[in-house]
């Protein structure tokens, strides 16, 4: 099995500027889908019942969800993605829930780990074996 080392040299990282401004879109992103869930469900007399566990749904689907399929709006916008450092393929669910979930507990120690890392990986991204890489560096070295 490849070292990480032998699977990312030919990889180039989004700075942590680009991380932290991507995951602001994407914040952004989610209030507004909270929005228009809120507006949806009063406009047509809904405020009772599942209401709050829909309205809320984004928080615990969109970046999961994306990362794990393809890319968040704020990957996309700043041109990095989220992948399996071999493959250099999306990560799958359930390697995305689990780093989203290490990305929420851990907070800013995670965001400070970035620049000690040779990769730019924070902890959420080793603990999952993940790396955000920029858009050009996505093919497999020797695929390119």
């Amino acid at each position: 099995m490849a070292t990480t080392d032998q699977r990312l040299k030919d990889a180039t990282y989004p700075s942590i500027a680009r991380r932290y401004f991507a995951t602001a879109l994407d914040m952004i992103v989610i209030i507004g889908l909270i929005t228009l869930i809120i507006k949806i469900f009063k406009a047509v007399g809904m405020e009772e019942g599942p209401f709050w566990a829909v309205a809320f749904a984004p928080v615990v689907l969109y970046e999961p969800l994306l990362t794990g399929l393809a890319a968040t709006i704020g990957q996309v916008t700043f041109r990095f993605r989220v992948r399996d450092p071999e493959t250099r393929r999306p990560i799958g669910v359930l390697r995305a829930y689990l780093r989203w979930l290490l990305k929420i507990l851990l907070g800013l120690i995670s965001l400070l780990t970035i620049p000690r890392d040779r990769y730019r990986r924070a902890i959420h991204d080793r603990s999952v074996d993940s790396v955000a890489i920029n858009v050009g560096a996505l093919a497999k070295p020797g695929e390119g």
